[in-house]
């Protein structure tokens, strides 16, 4: 290391070519790197900075899920996207360095050939299939920089394994100079996007007619609607403590709660499990409590931070119910464009009635009812009438 030259090393290794890295050049990563935590595509910039200094390199950051050991991009440089889709759609599930990258320390380099030698991948489909197409790839220098409690962000320089010691000779002490700076970017970035997100999403409640409120993994209340805001107020629901959703009847609330325990342990690629939630009865009356997951579509998300932002989260409706029957049956109507005869006896059937009941209570003859129903069969697209209820029960969940 030479402090005059200001130059932090100098590298020769065999025949191979002397690589420099000084202190002006590492200011310069530091700075774009810096500026990453407003502007992502500086990242961009930062690679081709150091593919400048390694032109052999190829860089590629992405996300990963610790469980399912799932891989979402987050940008490349020097790969095509074409392998980049192969390699999300199947070579990532058999990649033997994956498993090291799970288990490795947080923002410490690491070494492909410290761990899984190029000479070992030989022979395996990885190797074989994947590694020789994309061409000088076999080994790499990486850093795990950010993680939460489900997935890591990983930044990996690729070349190949006949330079293997020059390139993370040159790597491995800058990544480790310039860890911290890429890890606070990353989080700066992650909370930004992050906020952009929830604003928008924000919005979308707003537009929703019925009370409305997004929680997120932990059950915390993250945006609602002037609806929901007078059902907190008038109806016995309130945020408690730590900002999480309180309701007074304890069969839902326990629902509710086991709902988001399950979105909790929940990753990016699991399904949620959604336990029913029974009715809501009030002083001002009954709801229909709806549970839908939102996320992001993962692998559509190209970009830093977007795999961060698009976290899940749980958007609750609560739908009152209808309990007048005139009421009922003009939903029924309006929704499904029916007669008014044909609406009540739509009603009826959900109800549980069966057709001559119907056509008793409907003070009509039972061949007029089943006239009633051949209409509504033609005009809903149903064979039988065990379709037509549990088409009705669908389109107004708790109303019957």
């Amino acid at each position: 290391m030479e402090q005059e030259g200001r130059t932090l090393f100098s590298l020769t290794l065999g025949q191979e070519a002397r690589v420099v890295l000084d202190l002006s050049s590492i200011n310069e990563l530091d700075e774009i790197i810096g500026a990453a935590a407003i502007d992502k595509n500086q990242w961009v910039i930062f690679s081709r900075k150091i593919r400048e200094l390694l032109p052999e390199i190829k860089v590629f950051m992405h996300v990963t899920d610790a469980s399912t050991q799932e891989m979402q991009p987050s940008f490349s440089d020097g790969i095509a996207d074409d392998f980049l889709n192969e390699y999300v759609s199947y070579y990532d599930k058999i990649n033997p360095w994956t498993k090291i990258n799970i288990r490795y320390p947080f923002m410490k380099p690491m070494w492909t050939e410290d761990h899984i030698p190029a000479v070992s991948l030989r022979g395996s489909e990885f190797y074989e299939d994947f590694l020789r197409r994309l061409g000088d790839c076999d080994s790499a220098s990486g850093i795990k920089l950010l993680h939460d409690e489900h997935r890591f962000a990983q930044l990996s320089f690729h070349y190949s394994s006949r330079r293997a010691k020059v390139c993370n000779a040159t790597l491995a002490p800058m990544l480790k100079l310039l860890a911290p700076t890429m890890r606070r970017s990353l989080q700066a970035l992650k909370i930004s996007q992050a906020a952009v997100e929830l604003d928008n999403l924000g919005g979308f409640v707003q537009r929703l007619l019925h009370p409305a409120v997004v929680l997120d993994r932990y059950g915390r209340v993250r945006a609602s609607n002037p609806s929901m805001d007078d059902l907190l107020n008038a109806k016995g629901i309130k945020i408690g403590r730590e900002g999480k959703l309180s309701i007074p009847d304890e069969r839902v609330q326990s629902a509710l709660l086991a709902t988001v325990e399950s979105y909790g342990r929940s990753s990016m690629t699991q399904p949620l499990k959604v336990f029913p939630l029974p009715i809501l009865k009030t002083r001002c009356g009954d709801f229909q409590i709806s549970c839908s997951p939102m996320s992001g579509n993962m692998s559509s998300l190209w970009g830093v931070g977007e795999q961060w932002a698009k976290e899940p989260v749980l958007l609750l409706t609560f739908a009152p119910l209808c309990s007048d029957p005139i009421a009922k049956v003009d939903l029924i109507r309006q929704l499904f464009a029916l007669t008014p005869a044909e609406g009540a006896l739509c009603n009826l059937l959900a109800e549980g009635a069966s057709l001559a009941e119907a056509a008793d209570r409907q003070k009509i003859t039972y061949e007029t009812s089943r006239s009633h129903l051949r209409s509504i069969f033609n005009k809903l697209g149903v064979k039988r009438q065990t379709e037509l209820i549990t088409l009705i029960q669908r389109a107004f969940p708790g109303m019957f």
